[in-house]
């Protein structure tokens, strides 16, 4: 079992910000398995660390 995670996905058009979990590890990249929407196949992606968080960061408003 992995490790639920936020996932980055840059696109040429767009970039998105997915719920994944992450199943392998290695120095650079975490390999996470994620879905374009509920139903859909599951599909697996090798990202930079950079691009995978346990969670989502907002910065403090006055």
């Amino acid at each position: 079992m992995g490790r639920l995670v936020l996932a980055r996905l840059v696109w040429e058009s767009r970039t998105s910000i997915v719920p994944a979990i992450a199943v392998w590890f290695s120095s650079d990249r975490i390999c996470v398995e994620w879905r374009s929407h509920p139903g859909s196949p599951a599909r697996m992606t090798w990202l930079p660390r950079s691009d995978v968080r346990p969670h989502l960061l907002y910065p403090n408003r006055q």
